[in-house]
């Protein structure tokens, strides 16, 4: 293990502690408002966990797995998992319509016929929600994300573009 992986890995620590540390008063202020969501991508499925902390701040959690198992090939299996966490502002644009804007922490894990990579990055976001009732949402959301890899061959950086609709229901 290289210098600068544990120092990634600690930075990815620091930045979850600070943010965490960041909106913990907050929420001591207001009864934060849960939810799940769900968005399907072209790599799977995401459950979505957002948190309402008050009308203009909100946190997100999600979790992505996408497994792919071929026989008959000599091709190996897939599995990955993503993980990531968002703070977003949150501003009302229409009566039933927010926007929101802010930023995620993100975690990859990856395996592919025995070959292995995890990677951290960071992705600005912004979306939208259109409430069909109290409870129920559907949106939008766009990102762009830059990750550092570490794989078998060495580190490799990584960036791009994603996009999702995402079904929520608030409890």
């Amino acid at each position: 293990m290289n210098s600068s992986r544990v120092s990634g890995k600690q930075l990815w620590k620091i930045s979850i502690l600070l943010i965490i540390a960041f909106f913990l008063p907050v929420s001591g202020f207001a009864a934060p408002q849960f939810g799940l969501g769900i968005s399907i991508t072209e790599t799977g499925r995401v459950i979505h966990c957002p948190v309402k902390l008050n009308p203009n701040l909100r946190l997100e959690g999600s979790l992505g797995l996408y497994t792919y198992e071929r026989e008959n090939t000599d091709i190996g299996d897939v599995d990955w998992i993503t993980l990531k966490f968002g703070a977003y502002i949150v501003q009302n644009v229409y009566e039933k319509t927010d926007i929101y804007y802010g930023g995620k922490l993100i975690y990859k894990e990856n395996d592919t016929n025995g070959s292995n990579e995890d990677g951290y990055g960071i992705a600005p976001t912004f979306g939208f929600e259109y409430y069909l009732t109290n409870h129920i949402s559907v949106g939008g959301e766009a990102e762009v994300y830059f990750m550092l890899i570490d794989n078998n061959s060495g580190d490799a950086k990584e960036y791009g573009t994603e996009s999702r609709l995402i079904l929520r229901y608030y409890f």
